[in-house]
């Protein structure tokens, strides 16, 4: 603030003098002009009296002339350059604007200090300031000759702490100093039965001690029954709210590390972002094709990575470059030392997928099956077209059960066998893991039959 104040001041004197030059060049103009006005008189008086000297008066035309022509000229410039002035003055003060703050703060720092003779103290003071934070984005760069991946990270900081940060040795840290440090007390948890629904629940049948929103329901009001869910579900909105804590901008899972930047590091003031490099991690991946047929026939490369670093991956935006080229964007989620993920870099053009239904057929109940059936057969075609042998993950799900009276059953001699069940505790997916050669197909079979009783309906297929 004080620099841009300085620099308002600065244009105010020059505008100041450029107005003082304008007030002289139209102070010469309005002189000459009145010479102009005496001279026309002068010329007349002289024509009438028959003593008119045409080489003077000629003379002193061009000279009135030229000066009238020199001043307006000065003063036309001199607008001009008022102007220009005026709009730098008016980007200053929109600057000012934006930084002022509107009061001004001050700490004082009181150190207790006992010496036995004259001494030199150098004070290191450390402070906190709100208004400044940083978030993790990072490039993900596949090289799918040598199948390396390499994982940048960045942090991107902004701040209006009010000053600029110029130079500076700039460490980020996962640390959350405004989060709170301090574990709640439990309360007592009361539970009371509220006499007015418990009595129309009887008149329903129902028994006061087992009111539920189920039997709320019944009642004729729809506005009473939306007033009674909100007073049994009050105590856990309650609890809710009390367990509430102020989270600050990075949520780290109880992770916290720190980025020492290498080198100084400038920051503006205005809340700007800018972007600095952290570092990379360390890691182990392996080139794969996954393939999910009932989703899409697109082959898609991944690469199944493994953390080596020390240092978690915190969450944030992904870019993802495969040979170079800008693939699209994705989010990466936190991810701990030895743990897995999948980054994806696009379509693989070289894989084709073919996927055929040999079987959907519904059998109904009568008088010799006493269930309905359905059963379906699928088949899968994976075509490698690369040069080199490639690992396809191909995954499939069937239905799975939610009743006992309905069951699901996979057809041994329907399916190739070899796959993994419930793959990421995700229950009915199925998961074969091939090596497809160059020029060669792989082809995977799925089968399935579901029951259920006469006279009964599902849903879901």
């Amino acid at each position: 603030e004080e620099a841009l104040q300085a620099k308002i001041l600065e244009f105010e004197k020059q505008i100041r003098l450029v107005d003082a030059e304008r007030d002289a060049a139209q102070a010469q103009k309005t002189f000459l002009q009145n010479i102009g006005r005496q001279a026309n008189l002068r010329s007349d008086e002289a024509i009438a009296e028959l003593q008119l000297n045409s080489g003077d008066w000629v003379g002193a035309g061009d000279a009135l002339g030229s000066g009238l022509a020199k001043a307006q000229k000065a003063l036309v410039e001199l607008d001009d350059k008022r102007r220009v002035l005026n709009e730098q003055l008016n980007a200053v003060r929109n600057e000012m604007n934006q930084l002022r703050t509107g009061q001004t703060s001050a700490y004082r720092v009181e150190i207790p200090l006992e010496s036995s003779a004259a001494t030199k103290l150098t004070v290191d003071l450390s402070y906190q300031v709100t208004n400044a934070t940083w978030h993790p984005i990072y490039d993900a760069r596949l090289d799918t000759e040598s199948g390396d991946l390499e994982l940048t990270q960045y942090g991107v900081v902004s701040q209006r702490t009010g000053e600029d940060w110029s130079d500076i040795t700039l460490t980020l840290s996962t640390a959350q100093p405004h989060r709170n440090a301090n574990l709640g007390e439990l309360g007592v948890h009361w539970v009371d039965l509220n006499r007015r629904y418990a009595e129309r629940s009887k008149a329903y049948g129902g028994a006061p001690a087992q009111q539920s929103l189920a039997t709320l329901s019944m009642m004729d009001s729809v506005a009473e029954y939306e007033m009674a869910e909100e007073m049994v579900a009050a105590p856990m909105k309650k609890e809710m709210r009390a367990a509430r804590f102020n989270y600050a901008e990075i949520n780290t899972g109880g992770f916290s590390s720190e980025y020492k930047i290498p080198g100084p590091s400038s920051v503006k003031a205005d809340g700007s972002e800018t972007k600095l490099a952290v570092g990379n991690y360390a890691l182990e991946s392996e080139l794969q094709i996954h393939v999910r047929p009932q989703l899409s026939l697109e082959a898609f490369l991944a690469a199944h990575t493994v953390l080596k670093s020390e240092a978690p991956v915190l969450a944030g935006q992904v870019s993802l470059f495969r040979d170079g080229a800008y693939i699209g964007q994705n989010y990466l989620p936190m991810l701990s030392p030895e743990e897995t993920y999948d980054f994806y870099f696009g379509i693989d053009d070289m894989v084709r997928v073919k996927r055929e239904t040999l079987k959907d057929e519904r059998t109904d109940a009568g008088m010799i099956m006493r269930d309905n059936i359905l059963e379906r057969h699928y088949v899968t075609e994976v075509e490698n077209l690369h040069k080199d042998a490639v690992k396809v993950v191909l995954q499939e799900n069937v239905p799975v059960s939610r009743h006992d009276s309905v069951t699901v059953e996979v057809l041994r001699h329907e399916t190739t066998q070899g796959y993994k069940q419930d793959v990421e505790d995700v229950k009915g997916v199925m998961q074969w893991d091939l090596d497809v050669q160059p020029k060669d197909k792989s082809k995977v079979k799925l089968g399935y039959k579901v029951t259920w009783p006469k006279g009964e309906s599902v849903s879901g297929l």
